[in-house]
C-alpha cells in the first residue's frame, strides 16, 4: 500500500467534493462500521449505484455526511461516487451521475486508450499509438517540446497537481515533479492512476475526480500542470476547468496547461486535402453502416445488445479569443507547446526528406516566436498565474 502523507497533512489538502468543506481519514473503529453497513447493503453511492466491495481504507467529510473509499491506493474523490451516511445528505444533494461526455471519456480510457499494445511495441498505450507520432523522425522535437512545461512551473515544493494525469505516459513527465514531495495524480480514469502508481509509488497521491470539481482545498498545491485534457471537458465546462485549477494555486505559484487550437489554425490549412480524402472515407464508412442496417432489418435480426467501448474520446476546441475574454481576473499567457500536428509530421516529415532537419527549424522558430506559434499553431501552452496581491485584495 502507498505510504501516503500523515493524515494531519492530508486533511489540510483534501477537499469534499460534495459539501467543499475538510476530508479526514476515517478511524479503524469508524471504517469497521461503514464496512459492516456495506456487508449489510445498507449504504450507496449517490448516484444509486450498489458498493461492490469493502473499503480497506477511506475519508470522511468533516460534518460526517459523505464517506469516500481508497481502493487499491487511489481515493475514489467523485462527486457521484461519494456514500451518503444520514438520509439528510442524499435529500439534499443535488444531481450525482457523471455527465455524458465524461462518461464516454471515462469509458473510453479504461477499456481503450490507457491499455497496453500487444503488436510488440513495450509500454505502449492505445492513446499514443493513436495520437502521436513515434518515429524516430519525430523523438528529439517530441522530446523538446515536453520539457518546455518546465520553465513554466516551479522546480520545487510539496505538491504538483497533474490534473487529468492519464498513467503519466511519458519519461519526459516525469520531471515536471523530480524536484516535488509529492505529484498529486488527478484523473476520471481508474486505470490511468493505477499505471501512473506504477510509475511514481510513494511519490504519488492517486486520486479518481473531476477536473471540473477538484476535490483540493484553495491554494493547496505548488504548481499544476494539465497535459491535452481541458479539451475533452465539456465545452460548457472548460472555463470552469481551468478555474478550478487557478483555484488550488498557492499565491506566487503558476500551471502549465496544453490544449489543442480547431482545426482552423494556421498550420492546418497543409493539411486539407487530407481533411477531404478523411470527409470521403467518412461517407463511405456511413454508407456502409446503413446498408449493414437495412439488410439486418430486412433479415429481421435484432441488433447486438453488447455494450462496445467509444471509439474516440469526447473533444471540443476553442479559438484563442475565447479564453482570453472569459478568463476573469486570470493572469493568462498563450505561449507555443508544439505548433505541428501529428497528421502534418506524419504527411510531411520523413527520415529521407530532411525530416529531422526540419522540425530542428520548425523548433528554433517556435523558441523565437513562443507568442505567435502559440496562436497560429495546433498546440498551445497556456500559463496561468496566481499572485500574491490577489489574495490580499480578495481579503481586504
Amino acid at each position: 500500500m502507498v505510504n501516503y502523507p500523515a493524515n494531519d497533512q492530508l486533511k489540510d489538502v483534501l477537499r469534499c467534493p460534495v459539501t467543499k468543506g475538510k476530508l479526514r481519514a476515517l478511524r479503524p473503529d469508524e471504517l469497521k462500521i461503514l464496512n459492516d453497513r456495506i456487508s449489510r447493503r445498507d449504504l450507496i453511492h449517490n448516484d444509486g449505484t450498489p458498493i461492490e466491495t469493502t473499503m480497506e481504507a477511506g475519508f470522511i467529510s468533516s460534518d460526517g455526511q459523505f464517506a469516500y473509499m481508497v481502493l487499491e491506493d487511489v481515493l475514489i474523490l467523485l462527486k457521484n461516487l461519494a456514500i451518503p451516511l444520514a438520509a439528510t445528505a442524499k435529500e439534499n444533494m443535488a444531481p450525482v451521475a457523471l455527465g455524458a461526455e465524461k462518461k464516454i471519456l471515462q469509458d473510453f480510457y479504461d477499456q481503450v486508450g490507457w491499455h497496453k499494445n500487444g503488436s510488440g511495441e513495450a509500454n505502449t498505450f492505445v492513446d499514443a499509438l493513436k495520437w502521436e507520432d513515434l518515429r524516430s523522425v519525430a523523438q528529439e522535437y517530441i522530446h523538446n517540446c515536453h520539457l518546455r512545461v518546465n520553465r513554466y512551473i516551479k522546480p520545487n515544493g510539496c505538491y504538483l497537481l497533474d490534473a487529468g494525469s492519464g498513467p503519466v505516459q511519458y519519461q519526459d513527465y516525469l520531471t515536471y515533479s523530480e524536484g516535488y514531495q509529492y505529484r498529486i495524480c488527478l484523473d476520471l480514469s481508474f486505470l490511468a492512476l493505477r499505471e501512473a502508481k506504477s510509475k511514481l509509488g510513494s511519490k504519488g497521491i492517486y486520486i479518481l475526480g473531476d477536473i471540473t470539481n477538484i476535490p483540493l482545498q484553495d491554494n493547496s498545491v505548488d504548481g499544476a500542470v494539465s497535459l491535452h485534457v481541458v479539451y475533452h471537458v465539456p465545452k460548457d465546462e472548460q472555463i470552469n476547468a481551468i478555474n478550478e485549477i487557478y483555484r488550488v494555486l498557492k499565491p506566487e505559484c503558476s500551471a502549465a496547461i496544453i490544449y489543442s487550437w480547431p482545426n482552423s489554425s494556421f498550420m492546418s490549412f497543409f493539411l486539407f486535402h487530407r481533411k477531404v480524402r478523411k470527409t470521403l472515407r467518412t461517407w463511405i464508412q456511413e454508407l456502409k453502416k446503413m446498408v449493414k442496417t437495412i439488410l439486418r432489418l430486412k433479415r429481421q435480426q435484432p441488433a447486438s445488445s453488447k455494450a462496445t467501448a467509444p471509439e474516440t474520446p469526447y473533444h471540443y476546441t476553442f479559438n484563442p479569443d475565447y479564453f482570453a475574454s472569459r478568463l476573469k481576473g486570470i493572469k493568462l499567457q498563450i505561449l507555443v507547446w508544439r505548433s505541428v500536428s501529428v497528421p502534418f509530421m506524419r504527411m510531411y516529415i520523413h527520415p529521407r526528406l530532411f525530416g529531422e532537419l526540419i522540425m530542428k527549424w520548425i523548433y528554433n522558430q517556435e523558441e523565437k516566436n513562443p507568442a505567435l506559434f502559440g496562436r497560429i499553431g495546433q498546440y498551445p501552452l497556456f500559463v496561468i498565474s496566481k499572485e500574491q496581491l490577489n489574495l490580499k485584495e480578495k481579503n481586504s
